[in-house]
């Protein structure tokens, strides 16, 4: 058993599958807001954008492992019953 795993489950395939369109989405948005960020620092010295790029990025990494660890908990627990 993997601690941690990334993809789905799909049917007819034997590995798990990763959403790309999901990735590149979010992938865009960070760069998007990254670059606006560096465009801020550099023509007006002000790092706020960069302070809530960060909040960002690790509040949504954060979240998945939070989310990823209760769904295993609950489901050891499940199996324990």
């Amino acid at each position: 058993m993997k601690i941690i795993q990334f993809g789905e489950n799909v049917e007819g395939y034997t590995i798990r599958v990763l959403n790309e369109r999901e990735i590149r989405a979010a992938a865009g948005i960070l760069f998007l807001f990254t670059f606006i960020s560096l465009m801020m620092i550099l023509f007006k010295g002000n790092f706020l954008m960069t302070l809530y790029r960060l909040f960002f990025f690790l509040y949504s990494t954060g979240k998945e492992k939070v989310v990823t660890h209760a769904t295993k908990a609950r489901s050891h627990k499940e199996i324990a019953k």
